[in-house]
């Protein structure tokens, strides 16, 4: 009788612990997809900020190319003599 007054009270925390370690199982698993997630995002992230860096120097490459050719020009006008009234 005592045994049986025993395992009634030990049955419902049995299958309360049951059900906590299903929570947890569960929380688990959307932490590990949480993880995932944030994984893929960074690894996607470090992509677009290699591809930034690798334009931003092919911008300072043809930055560079367009001041040379500005001074190649200003260099080239500076032969002519320009006036601002026409005939002197």
């Amino acid at each position: 009788a005592q045994a049986g007054r025993m395992l009634d009270a030990l049955v419902p925390k049995v299958v309360h612990t049951s059900e906590m370690v299903a929570d947890i199982d569960q929380l688990s698993n959307a932490q590990s997809s949480g993880a995932q997630a944030i994984s893929g995002a960074l690894t996607n992230l470090d992509r677009v900020v290699g591809e930034n860096a690798a334009t931003s120097g092919h911008i300072t490459e043809i930055s560079q190319e367009l001041i040379d050719m500005a001074e190649s020009l200003d260099r080239a006008l500076g032969a002519f003599q320009v006036s601002d009234h026409p005939g002197e």
